[in-house]
């Protein structure tokens, strides 16, 4: 089965960086545990590499922004992380409440809202072999006291005791229009078996939407938050990202963002990557990719794509060749 090619570009000074994951998961979900197929998706992400940091809209304000630290156990199949989470009330309403998107929770069980909807199955339809889940360890604020205000998060989605995707957390004081609330978060991501465009197969490690991700507020202050559905959307606030990876040593690392520091001590390499003006982070990690690079104009490319797929990388080579110029 050949990948699904997708590409986003974005635009950056001096250069615009192009990002292109080609995912072919069908694979890898097809595949028995331990199989050839199983050990061998297809290829995710090219990621650029410069000296410059990606850069969004640059008008976009920073409403939610991440700075986080990971470590991949490759065994379990385990995302162990902590961080803080700056955000800002851009709306013209106190705030007396968050609400956090847990989409991770989606592959909890076969009950929740995303697995058990009659959509699902018009898209991939695979089988949940293995569940995987997104736990908070703790929430809190200094603005707050450093009280844990996961303490007081509401147990699962709103009107959905099956889903745990959409969470509530009250807090103690209003968070006034224009003031920025500081957050510290602790939470372990359990990797599902690839369903939809995270998880494991294998080694190779798919990490998508694996944080507590702040939904949006809008100006009246309505906070835009629902249960994780096939057909939604991930409708979130731009910010800026600064993320830690620690992966295995012989782990090759693609990721949102450009890659600033790196480094391998004993049998663990860790990787830095900074984005800025952004609404999301994800990236993969795994042993088996093949690392391929050119330069496009004057964009310069990182293709991450699994062996024996000369015919996909060829197409994704020209497809790339054929965009960029009309892409500016």
């Amino acid at each position: 089965m050949l990948p699904r090619l997708r590409t986003r570009a974005v635009q950056t000074a001096p250069v615009m960086a192009l990002v292109t994951a080609a995912l072919a998961v069908g694979a890898c979900l097809d595949a028995t545990p331990g199989s050839s197929a199983a050990s061998s998706p297809p290829a995710v992400a090219a990621t650029p590499r410069a000296d410059t940091t990606l850069r969004g809209p640059a008008d976009a304000p920073r409403v939610a922004s991440y700075r986080l630290t990971a470590s991949l156990d490759a065994v379990e199949h385990r995302v162990t992380a902590r961080g803080t989470i700056r955000w800002l009330n851009a709306s013209r309403v106190p705030a007396e409440e968050l609400y956090l998107h847990l989409y991770l929770n989606a592959f909890s069980s076969e009950r929740t809202l995303f697995l058990r909807s009659p959509s699902y199955r018009s898209r991939s339809g695979a089988t949940l072999r293995t569940p995987g889940g997104l736990t908070v360890q703790r929430l809190s604020s200094p603005s707050h006291g450093g009280v844990d205000l996961w303490e007081d998060a509401a147990p699962h989605s709103p009107g959905d005791p099956e889903d745990t995707t959409d969470i509530r957390v009250p807090l103690p004081a209003p968070v006034p229009p224009g003031e920025t609330l500081e957050l510290e978060v602790e939470f372990t991501a359990q990797l599902p078996s690839i369903v939809e465009r995270t998880g494991f197969a294998g080694s190779f490690h798919m990490v998508g939407q694996w944080f507590p991700k702040l939904a949006r507020r809008e100006p009246d202050g309505r906070w835009a938050h629902f249960a994780f559905h096939p057909h939604a959307e991930f409708y979130a606030d731009f910010g800026d990202y600064d993320v830690t990876l620690e992966v295995p040593a012989g782990f090759v690392v693609g990721a949102t963002g450009q890659r600033i520091e790196q480094r391998v001590t004993g049998e663990r390499r860790t990787e830095r990557y900074r984005a800025e003006a952004v609404h999301d982070f994800a990236w993969a990690a795994w042993d088996g990719f093949e690392v391929e690079e050119r330069t496009v104009g004057a964009t310069k490319i990182t293709l991450l794509a699994p062996p024996h797929t000369a015919p996909a990388r060829a197409a994704t080579w020209e497809s790339l060749e054929h965009a960029l110029p009309y892409l500016g």
